[in-house]
Parts: structure tokens; sequence; C-alpha cells
């Protein structure tokens, strides 16, 4: 079953509200501006994204992750973990006849580290973080470290349909922390044939209190 619940993206900083709630308003609004072309929709959007990322908050930094580019430790987390592994592939791709390279792959990562460190430069890195309670222990493989397998709930024998079907509903903030305890009530009562189910979803039910608590929903995406 795909079902994976996406975590907001981000969530106004302090004394910011006003100005963030302004700012998704304009977002909103500018896909329906039609007297607008395509080039200035994209500019326009560019920039209120910019201004709205100034008082906004995004659940990297509620963890505390460090940047690669930016954090010495999350780039030589990057060098290791990430570009060292990839020049494994490098050599391996280039071993092969040439109409079996994978020449995407050769083009994105045969190159020297600065290049590819320039381009990736800003990203977070979750392994790093501090509060690793807010990194989820089950995702799936497109997900972010901070999005949680939703289909833990969705198809879990020992819930009642009511609570499996509440997982594949977006949930604001509040809606999560209620659904939390929803699902913990059940859980204290799950014996039997179901033991097996509660390891995850007493995951998500720390996740679910972990950012419902910090002011951040998500959406269902299935």
């Amino acid at each position: 079953m795909g079902l994976d619940w996406m975590l907001h993206q981000h969530v106004p900083k302090k004394g910011c509200e006003t100005e963030y709630l302004r700012l998704k308003k304009k977002l909103s609004a500018l896909s329906q501006d039609k007297k607008l072309t395509e080039p200035q929709r994209e500019l326009f959007k560019q920039e209120l994204e910019a201004e709205l990322e100034k008082v906004a908050l995004s659940p990297f930094e509620v963890i505390g992750a460090p940047r690669v580019g930016v954090d010495e430790k999350a780039t030589e987390w990057f060098r290791k973990n990430v570009y060292q592994d990839a020049q494994v592939r490098v050599t391996q791709e280039k071993a092969l006849p040439k109409s079996r390279r994978n020449q995407r792959f050769l083009d994105t990562w045969d190159r020297p580290f600065d290049d590819i460190l320039k381009a990736n430069t800003g990203k977070y890195v979750a392994e790093l973080a501090p509060a690793q309670e807010g990194v989820s222990s089950v995702r799936g493989m497109l997900c972010s470290p901070v999005d949680f397998r939703g289909a833990v709930a969705g198809s879990a024998e020992c819930l009642p349909e009511k609570l499996r079907t509440r997982a594949f509903e977006d949930h604001q903030a509040e809606g999560a922390l209620e659904y939390a305890e929803q699902l913990e009530a059940v859980l204290t009562n799950v014996s039997g044939e179901h033991v097996h189910e509660l390891l995850d979803l007493r995951s998500a039910v720390r996740w679910l209190r972990y950012w419902g608590s910090r002011g951040f929903g998500f959406s269902a995406w299935y």
C-alpha cells in the first residue's frame, strides 16, 4: 500500500504569523492570476518563496540538522557517505561498455568534489540532527527523513476501520495530536496475533506527537 505522511514544509516563526499568512495567500492567488505570463508567474513565485523562507521555520531547522557546504560536519558527512559512494559507482559505470553506461549518473557525479559540493550546498543532513526523535524510523523510499510511512496505520489490522481511514486524510497539527491520542488508546489493548504491529504504530504515535506539538501537520500521499 503506497501511503506516506508528508510533513508540511514549514510553519511561521514566532512573531511572524501575520506576514507568513499574507505571503501564503499571495502564493496561492498567484496561480489564478491570468494577467501574468508563465515566466512572470515563475519569477514572482520565486520571489515570494524567498520572502516566505525568511519568516518560516522548516522541519529540518526544528531538529537542528546541519547543512552541506555550511556546516563542516555536514560537508564531511556528505563527502564520506554520498560523494565517495558515488565515486565507487562512477568507476563501475566506466568499466561498462559505453552503450550500457548510465550517462546521466556520470554527468552528475563524475566531477570534482568542489563542483558537486557547490550543487548540493544548503541541503540538510537529518542523520546528524541532535533531535533524532523528529527523524522518522519508518518511511517510504522517496520520502524525506522527516516524513512517515502512513501505511503503518492505514493497513494495521489491530486498528478499527475508522482509525485506518484517518491515515488517508490530511491533518493539521491539532488533528495530528488528536489522532495520536486515538491510536494510543487502541494500542494499550493490543495483544495476541497483532502484537507485531505495535512497534511501528508506536513510532507513528511518537511522530504525530513530536511534529503536531511543534505546529506541523501533514498531507497523506498515496
